[in-house]
């Protein structure tokens, strides 16, 4: 295949990498390093860098355009798709790069019929090693984005930000997107000072799209998820909304939005962090008919919180049968929807409904396929069979064996915390468990589940061990009131009993289980 650049003499490929960047001088080297050999040519778009980003892009051998930034990213890279000239396009940011093995993949790619392919984005915490063509680092996430298609000019980018071409592919019936099997390294959101300020610019941007789409979903998702915890009744409120565009959209449209399953997601945590569970469930149900089992896990473990445990274990099962936590391509399922966390939330529902046995076959399976960030979680879920059962000197001994884990998380250190609190409680160590629960709390959102797992054993602690002496003052009841959040259907009980000695009226509804605790206690 000849091409106007005359690079096929030469073994490169006929693709243009385009990126648009903005002063990314300590980035850019590495990734233009990745594809300078073997691709017919690089086009950067340069939307106003002052660090000589310009010059080491021309360094490279890159084509360098400048443009003054809109506050638009997709016509930032429209600009970069018109100023190409290869058959194929391939869309990187500065701070990506592509492994050795890429060429021979991307070869065969380019040999396929269609209009695009997806590519996997591999988000890494901090710049991983690259050893032996093999990338060693933490891979926190990965998820498949359109980034490899070819050059028409049909194709375009929209958004003003988590810009992408699916609707304008979808527009012109090109609704066939394989798995190119390229994978890029992205390395951008390691340091959290990188990512505030990712965060910040991308809040501002969707704030102005949602401003002036407010009917679109995809922005709406995305401004909630972007919103800062201090704004967290904002939102529910956008979530809320969309949920309930959503509903009145039709089955085939709402089927082909890729983000539904977590903007779901979204809407049943956003509840749960209000303590809502019963609400949880019931904006969960019409998107069970409408997307089956592509929401599956989200309804399952909405209803374990809530004590529903027919409708939870149908859903996670379901899940489970159908293998959805391998699911690949552009559905964003849950984000915690994996195999591992389906049977770890099986096993807890099986514990506390007391089939205790049924809960460690669960956990055994949970444990098999759980990727080395969630074993701590399952492995503590392990030591609360082993309460249930009596054992507390095992319980104590499993405590060691988890240590290892927690070395360079804070959440598995906080999981182990709270967990060594629950062992310190049943072995009688009152005092012991109640700084134990309050140190599992400290460096984690106050929001996370865990913190109000925490906060619940902490309050229950401490009225044990104070409110048979004295007298709680009300200034302190209140102050624990308000850190259980309730957020499943056993610490919502703790803080209804603290509602009580407030005389506070709790304006939700309360899930059946959370009533038999409350009568029980």
């Amino acid at each position: 295949m000849s091409s106007a650049l005359g690079g096929s003499e030469l073994g490169r490929l006929p693709l243009s990498v385009c990126m648009i960047v903005k002063d990314e001088a300590q980035n850019l080297p590495m990734a233009l390093a990745s594809v300078k050999d073997w691709v017919q040519e690089m086009v950067v778009v340069d939307t106003g860098s002052s660090d000589g980003t310009q010059a080491i892009a021309s360094g490279f051998g890159a084509r360098v355009l400048e443009i003054a930034w809109q506050q638009d990213f997709a016509q930032a890279r429209n600009v970069a798709l018109d100023a190409a000239r290869s058959e194929w396009i391939l869309c990187l940011d500065a701070d990506e790069f592509l492994l050795s093995g890429a060429r021979e993949v991307l070869a065969a790619a380019l040999r396929r019929p269609g209009l695009a392919q997806t590519v996997s984005i591999g988000l890494f915490a901090g710049v991983p090693e690259v050893l032996e063509g093999r990338v060693q680092g933490q891979c926190v996430s990965q998820f498949a984005s359109l980034r490899l298609f070819r050059r028409d000019p049909r194709i375009r980018y929209r958004g003003r930000v988590h810009e992408d071409v699916s609707e304008s592919l979808l527009e012109i019936g090109a609704d066939d997107w394989p798995d190119s099997g390229l994978f890029v390294v992205d390395h951008g959101y390691g340091e959290a000072q990188a990512r505030e300020l990712k965060r910040a610019r991308n809040l501002q941007l969707l704030e102005l799209a949602h401003a002036e789409q407010p009917d679109q979903l995809f922005v709406a998702y995305k401004l909630a998820i972007t919103l800062p915890a201090s704004r967290q009744a904002q939102r529910h409120e956008v979530l809320m909304k969309a949920l309930a565009q959503a509903r009145s959209m039709e089955p085939s449209v709402l089927r082909s939005q890729a983000f539904m399953p977590r903007l779901l997601a979204a809407a049943i945590q956003s509840c749960v962090q209000r303590g809502r569970l019963v609400e949880a469930v019931d904006i969960s149900q019409p998107f069970v008919a409408l997307l089956g089992p592509l929401v599956a896990f989200s309804t399952g473990r909405a209803a374990a919180r809530a004590g529903l445990w027919d409708q939870a274990v149908l859903q996670l099962q379901d899940f489970l049968d159908r293998g959805l936590g391998q699911q690949g391509g552009l559905i964003l399922l849950d984000l915690e929807a994996s195999e591992a966390q389906a049977c770890r939330w099986l096993a807890w529902s099986a514990r506390m409904r007391g089939e205790l046995e049924s809960a460690r076959a669960w956990l055994e399976r949970a444990m098999a396929s759980a990727p080395p960030a969630q074993r701590m979680g399952v492995g503590c879920e392990g030591v609360r069979l082993d309460l249930a059962q009596g054992r507390i000197e095992r319980a104590a001994a499993y405590l060691d064996v988890l240590a290892p884990l927690a070395q360079d998380s804070s959440l598995a250190r906080a999981e182990l915390m709270l967990v060594s609190a629950e062992v310190s409680q049943a072995a009688g160590d009152v005092v012991g468990a109640m700084a134990l629960a309050r140190a599992a709390m400290a460096g984690l959102d106050a929001d996370h589940e865990l913190v109000d797992a925490a906060a619940a054993l902490s309050a229950m602690l401490e009225v044990q061990r104070l409110g048979a002496q004295e007298e709680m003052a009300e200034s302190r009841v209140r102050e624990l009131f308000d850190a259980v959040k309730g957020q499943r259907f056993d610490t919502l009980a703790v803080k209804w009993l603290l509602s009580r000695r407030l005389g506070v009226a709790l304006e939700l509804s309360v899930p059946q289980a959370t009533l038999q605790l409350l009568e029980a206690a």
